[in-house]
């Protein structure tokens, strides 16, 4: 933890979830003081004869917000889905220390939640579609806090009336913010998120990011294309065909 006093940009630091501020005060909290939540240890996956994810090491510490960067077919996805146990694949994963089996797996994912780029377009009233998570297997238990709630739907600039519209009949922006909220009143210890602004103004982007990267002590990873979203996240990693190729604290 670092304390400035009397800095005179402040204003610098309004975005960071690392900033706290307490009167003239700015204190700057440590990036990787979390324990560690997620170790992948030589993590490889192929398609065919086609190797997708090659020797993959990597730590993921409470509190940490990652920004995953590559290009298209670099790996970036692969990599969400063997953390999910969405794909088989070679080498091992640890929770908390300890590793991740067949036995242990439900109880591992009951940890994360994940939003992917397809939001499914269902036929269905926002207010329901915002409980369709809390139906998966893993978020069994799981209820609507309405106070979280509308502080949600304030931060994506939305009136609590679009509860009673039609999801299907939202634009993709409005989807995408919608799909975000439901996903984060799951409230998980880590957040999974893939290309989830494809459909958003610069505005919307930022409220989304925002959002999702609130929490200090929420640890969250995002695939983006989008690296004016850097400033939100204290670490990014960079993929190229199948590696981590850059890893650092930003």
């Amino acid at each position: 933890q670092i304390i400035l006093i009397g800095f005179p940009n402040a204003s610098l630091f309004k975005h960071s979830p690392f900033i706290s501020f307490h009167g003239g005060i700015i204190v700057l909290e440590s990036a990787t003081g979390g324990k560690l939540m997620i170790r992948c240890k030589n993590i490889n996956f192929q398609s065919g004869e086609k190797k997708i994810l090659k020797g993959i090491d990597l730590e993921i510490h409470q509190g940490e917000k990652i920004i995953i960067e590559g290009e298209s077919g670099s790996g970036k996805s692969s990599l969400i889905k063997a953390l999910l146990y969405y794909i088989s694949f070679s080498g091992s994963i640890y929770y908390e220390g300890q590793l991740v089996d067949v036995g242990s797996i439900k109880s591992y994912r009951r940890q994360i939640a994940y939003l992917g780029q397809r939001i499914p377009d269902l036929n269905h009233r926002v207010s329901d579609f915002l409980t369709l998570y809390q139906g998966f297997r893993e978020n069994d238990g799981l209820s609507v806090d309405q106070a979280i709630l509308d502080q949600h739907l304030d931060q994506m600039t939305f009136k609590r009336s679009i509860l009673d519209a039609e999801f299907n009949q939202l634009s993709g922006g409005e989807k995408q913010r919608i799909a975000v909220i439901a996903v984060l009143m799951l409230n998980k210890s880590i957040y999974i998120f893939d290309e989830i602004t494809s459909a958003l103004d610069p505005k919307n982007i930022d409220r989304v990011i925002s959002s999702i990267t609130r929490d200090k002590d929420r640890t969250v990873l995002l695939i983006s294309h989008n690296s004016d979203s850097r400033r939100y996240f204290n670490r990014q990693i960079r993929m190229a065909a199948g590696e981590i190729v850059d890893d650092r604290y930003i």
